[in-house]
């Protein structure tokens, strides 16, 4: 009878046993983090949702991010297109230009 005694006797200065969390409140550091990386994770595919034409709610992360895609490589090609209407060089033009000035600055000290 002691020794049952013994074994129910919890010391006043013992660390005490983990308790389970309630369901969805995650209480491991890792657990949390994750939470938190999922939730800004979703807030910036609503945030794209909203700039990016007919993608709707029901879309997957995976064809949002192609509808995405699509979507910045039709607006570059308009911006390359009325650019060149314009007369503005494009961004390959701009770099030859670009090493040009550079060469002739070279030569103008060298020489």
């Amino acid at each position: 009878m002691a020794a049952v005694e013994n074994l129910l006797h919890i010391p006043e200065d013992s660390v005490p046993c983990k308790i389970r969390a309630k369901r969805g409140c995650a209480t491991h550091p890792r657990s949390i983090a994750e939470r938190e990386r999922r939730t800004r994770i979703s807030g910036k595919l609503k945030k794209l949702q909203e700039l990016v034409p007919n993608m709707d709610k029901q879309t997957s992360y995976s064809d949002m991010l192609d509808l995405a895609v699509q979507h910045i490589k039709g607006l570059q090609n308009q911006v390359q297109n009325i650019g060149a209407l314009v007369g503005v060089p494009s961004r390959r033009e701009c770099h030859m230009c670009h090493a040009l000035r550079i060469k002739l600055i070279n030569d103008t000290l060298c020489s």
